[in-house]
């Protein structure tokens, strides 16, 4: 019995510490975006807020209106000038982070 008894206290201190770091979480992130928020203007972002929640209530119908941002095609020069490198082995790595930006910067 002294055992069960130990071992709900045990998991009502962990479920306690786990709500209370969520609790944080929640409140870094809306500090974050508020942070964020607060840097595009007011009209801008109520503008935005209305598209994302009319592609929403419209998405399951017609998936294509969750592309609110929508692509668009941009020319890159399809071989970009080499990166210098000092070794063998930074040079392959930025090679591959060259060839990564200019992948994302195509989509």
């Amino acid at each position: 019995m002294f055992l069960l008894l130990n071992l709900y206290i045990i998991q009502a201190a962990v479920l306690c510490n786990k709500f209370v770091h969520a609790r944080d979480m929640v409140r870094e992130t809306s500090l974050y975006y508020d942070q964020m928020s607060s840097t595009v203007p007011r009209a801008l972002r109520i503008m935005w807020e209305a598209e994302v929640s009319r592609a929403e209530s419209q998405r399951v119908k017609d998936p294509s209106v969750m592309d609110i941002i929508g692509a668009r095609e941009t020319r890159i020069d399809p071989s970009p000038d080499p990166i210098p490198s000092h070794s063998s082995r930074a040079g392959s790595d930025l090679q591959w982070l060259s060839l990564a930006l200019s992948i994302e910067e195509r989509q």
